[in-house]
């Protein structure tokens, strides 16, 4: 794949200071696609937004690929590290058990990878179709499905992300 300047975008922007975790509670705690979050500040960036119709079709393309890869991946990486804390005081074993959990964060990072690229694809591809954007805070629409006292927790944490980059 040529480069992917979402990618380059999302790198870039994880490594800032308490994005990361902003990012990890916006994703356990709110059940949020972090991909789609940073996906919105990227066209956001660009002075675009995604419109209802064109998140849903993008969610439906995606889901499969996150339940059966990206999902299961993650649930076995943090299974990886719970069962870490749980063996024996070994170096060796220690040693061994911290480089499959390093192995399954390549990966797992690898299959984020591959769903940016197809959604840098996609906006390469259809930029043109997408919205102007507003005033309206990006990502905003990620947290309709959630009732409401969680959707305000959930745009709080959007806009401390977004204040961190300046948006």
């Amino acid at each position: 794949m040529q480069e992917n300047p979402f990618w380059t975008f999302s790198i870039a922007l994880y490594a800032r200071e308490d994005v990361a975790d902003t990012c990890l509670r916006l994703q356990d705690e709110y059940g949020l696609n972090i991909n789609l979050v940073l996906y919105s500040g990227f066209l956001a960036g660009r002075g675009k937004a995604l419109d209802a119709s064109t998140l849903i079709f993008i969610r439906a393309a995606l889901a499969p690929w996150q339940t059966t890869v990206v999902n299961r991946l993650r649930d076995v990486r943090c299974a990886q590290k719970r069962y870490l804390s749980k063996l024996p005081a070994n170096p060796e074993l220690r040693t061994a058990g911290s480089r499959w959990y390093e192995l399954l964060k390549d990966v797992e990072l690898q299959a984020e990878r591959l769903e940016q690229d197809w959604l840098w694809v996609y906006a390469r591809d259809h930029e043109s179709s997408f919205q102007q954007i507003g005033e309206a805070l990006p990502g905003l629409f990620l947290t309709e499905h959630l009732p409401t006292e969680r959707r305000r927790g959930a745009i709080e944490l959007l806009q401390c992300l977004w204040n961190i980059i300046g948006r």
